[in-house]
């Protein structure tokens, strides 16, 4: 009976890539456009991994090839400008990492100070003291303060979660 499932999908999946390789241009152009939902959206694809392949199926002596061309433009500035992006995220993140592991202890004081004042809001994480209290750090780990609350709430919430789901 496996079998038969198996095959059956098989069938469908043979048919699809038939079907596919098979439409005319103004079709694949039509499916890519509706995919990116170009009319609504203009300057970004909302499924460019969905939408290239038919684009890429439009020959150059389509009527539709132009069109295509202008649409996989789009796609490649998108991810283009995705990646440029993600390099700027993650060169901000390893400067932030950097800048936190090289701060001063009075630094990192002063940054916890503005922390419990409110001023600013800081990512942190919470650990336990070799003496077993709760402990604090704004900049990674680097430096430790003792808790002004926000990590025993953190360990309450987290207990009463743990117990709610054990109801």
């Amino acid at each position: 009976m496996a079998s038969n499932s198996t095959s059956s999908w098989q069938k469908t999946e043979t048919y699809s890539h038939y079907q596919f390789n098979h439409l005319p241009p103004a079709e694949h152009l039509r499916l890519a456009q509706e995919i990116c939902r170009s009319k609504q959206l203009k300057t970004v694809c909302a499924d460019p991994y969905t939408a290239t392949p038919h684009l890429n199926k439009i020959p150059r002596d389509a009527a539709e090839y132009n069109e295509a061309q202008k649409l996989l433009g789009v796609i490649q500035s998108q991810a283009q400008i995705a990646a440029e992006r993600e390099r700027q995220t993650m060169a901000a993140r390893e400067a932030e990492r950097t800048r936190l592991e090289n701060q001063t202890q009075q630094e990192s004081l002063e940054q916890m100070q503005r922390n419990i004042a409110g001023t600013v809001h800081d990512s942190y994480k919470c650990a336990t003291s070799t003496v077993g209290t709760a402990i604090v750090s704004f900049d990674n780990g680097h430096y430790w303060w003792s808790d002004d609350g926000r990590c025993a709430a953190e360990d309450q919430k987290d207990t009463l979660i743990r117990h709610c789901a054990e109801v």
